[in-house]
């Protein structure tokens, strides 16, 4: 910025110097320049200031010292670290699908082995049943007909 100020000021010189010779059009067209570009600059080097005050407050609210910090790292370090925290994220999402996964397999395994249990179950039962003949002539109290004058 000091460069292009110093040029301003040395175009502002020249022009002071510079002798003004009949038909020549240099000194009216770099005069409207320099005022063009002395007013741009002036503009500018209000934007900077403004930019480097607001670089300042988000250095504080980072904890970052106002005084050693440099745009280029902190911006650096900006971008590295929403960089990292995408990457942690895709993998928390991709984490939390395989998960998902693997609770509905167990749940489809857990539900076909519950219905192979009760399966087995009821044959076992159906089974038993049909081996032991008295089992059918239970009566009421679910007792062979030989023990129900216990009940009467």
């Amino acid at each position: 910025m000091n460069e292009v100020k110093n040029g301003i000021a040395s175009v502002a010189k020249t022009l002071e110097t510079l002798e003004q010779v009949e038909g020549d059009q240099f000194r009216p067209i770099f005069t409207t320049f320099h005022e063009q570009a002395s007013t741009q600059f002036s503009e500018l080097e209000k934007r900077l200031k403004i930019m480097e005050d607001a670089f300042k407050e988000v250095l504080v609210l980072f904890g970052e010292d106002t005084d050693k910090a440099q745009p280029e790292e902190f911006f650096a370090t900006m971008k590295t670290f929403a960089q990292l925290f995408e990457q942690a994220k895709k993998q928390n999402e991709d984490r939390a699908r395989q998960e998902e996964a693997q609770r509905k397999r167990q749940e489809a395994a857990d539900e076909k082995e519950a219905k192979r249990v009760a399966k087995e179950q009821a044959a076992k039962e159906k089974a038993a049943a049909k081996k032991d003949p008295a089992l059918e002539q239970l009566d009421q109290n679910g007792l062979p007909p030989t023990f129900s004058f216990l009940f009467r």
